[in-house]
């Protein structure tokens, strides 16, 4: 929850810890949509409560709280911070906001120039979908990135996906995602979810550029 409650949290943090680095790693926002589902079913979400209806709730929030304003003057303004602390507040879990990376990234990287050090320093950026492709080498990558002594023996892309993605959050298998969605709807739905963020997507290279920063690239393994 750290990353979605972005207006305060950051300033909180660093105040007391201001040496502090974040590995952050950035799933599909409709695949991070559907694992929240199937974790907040694991913690007592009712059965009934789909997908669709758990979507809409708080599809009802971000609306109430105007942060669907698409127009150009609203972005990164004043006023969207304040739809934004507004809408985290009456939340119940952010299962839309949480996807919605770049007024996260954004505020989180504010933080981090506020107390005169570089995001690029602090922040590991990273992407779910490489991590999978590359797992060793990212493993590498964050361990140099905390200064973290790697000479013992790092699990080889081969063990990796055979033994510790497959019980991570990393994997959606496309009949879980079917399931859930129902195989009738699961291309039509994934559409309107893409769709809806696609233009917070579509900012995110341009927010990532203005504070420095750039995607991990693993480390040689």
């Amino acid at each position: 929850g750290y990353l979605l409650y972005s207006t305060l949290t950051p300033r909180r943090i660093f105040c007391v810890a201001p040496w502090v680095k974040l590995i952050i790693i950035l799933q599909n926002p409709m695949e991070r949509l559907i694992h929240h589902y199937m974790a907040a079913r694991r913690q007592g979400l009712p059965k009934s409560f789909s997908l669709q209806k758990w979507i809409q709730k708080d599809l009802h929030l971000v609306q109430h709280y105007g942060l669907l304003n698409m127009t150009r003057e609203f972005h990164g303004s004043p006023e969207e911070d304040v739809a934004w602390y507004e809408y985290t507040q009456a939340t119940t879990g952010g299962p839309i906001g949480r996807s919605m990376y770049e007024i996260q990234l954004r505020q989180w990287f504010q933080a981090i120039l506020a107390i005169g050090k570089k995001p690029a320093d602090t922040v590991l950026l990273i992407r779910a979908s490489d991590f999978r492709r590359q797992p060793a080498g990212y493993y590498r990558r964050i361990l140099q990135f905390l200064g973290v002594n790697h000479t013992a023996d790092v699990p080889t892309n081969l063990e990796w996906k055979r033994d510790i993605l497959p019980k991570s959050n990393f994997v959606l298998p496309n009949r879980t995602r079917d399931e859930i969605l129902g195989i009738n709807d699961s291309r039509e739905y994934r559409l309107e979810l893409q769709a809806l963020f696609q233009p917070y997507m579509q900012r995110l290279p341009a927010v990532l550029k203005h504070f420095g920063m750039t995607w991990a690239v693993p480390a040689m393994v």
